[in-house]
């Protein structure tokens, strides 16, 4: 399968333009009866289907307890190709994420290819994201991305893990021009 398409099946679609301010708001009760989740977070509105949530049984690094994940399509155009990582457990947790092919230029073939295998996936199924951080700067904003620590999705079993690569080339701020 194809990376765009396998990213593409991942993602929801951003369901409304307004968002509340911090309220965080899971319809749970509506999840039991549909296994649709509606999550208003700060990016706006959202509803995930639960067939379609990845798990990550060891969570992110700092947030263990959180293993439920949807990907999302922000809404608008100023996003780009980047989604957004939402925990179905909290509205209040996202990421915003850059999805990689596995021929990327950041990221060593090899090294995914060794991630790939340690997880036991298989590289025509895998997934690649990494968490990107915005920081305001006084002359304006410095985009970065976790080169070092890449969220490897295995679409076929609807698995992710944050893998940990131990090649030195790779740092946490790695900056996007």
């Amino acid at each position: 399968m194809e990376k765009a398409t396998l990213l593409n099946d991942l993602a929801t679609n951003h369901t409304s333009e307004e968002a509340p301010v911090n309220q965080g708001i899971l319809s749970m009760a509506a999840a039991q009866e549909t296994g649709m989740i509606s999550l208003s977070t700060r990016f706006g509105n959202f509803e995930f289907d639960r067939a379609q949530a990845l798990n990550m049984p060891n969570g992110l690094l700092g947030f263990a307890g959180y293993s439920e994940f949807g990907l999302a399509t922000p809404p608008g155009d100023g996003f780009g190709q980047f989604k957004i990582l939402q925990s179905l457990q909290d509205a209040d947790l996202s990421f915003i994420v850059l999805p990689l092919p596995v021929d990327n230029g950041l990221i060593d073939r090899e090294d995914i290819e060794d991630a790939t295998a340690s997880l036991d996936g298989n590289i025509d199924d895998m997934a690649i994201l990494l968490i990107a951080t915005i920081r305001k700067l006084p002359d304006g904003s410095k985009l970065t991305v976790n080169t070092q620590a890449p969220i490897m999705i295995d679409a076929a079993r609807r698995q992710a893990w944050q893998y940990i690569l131990h090649n030195p080339k790779y740092n946490i701020q790695h900056e996007l021009a």
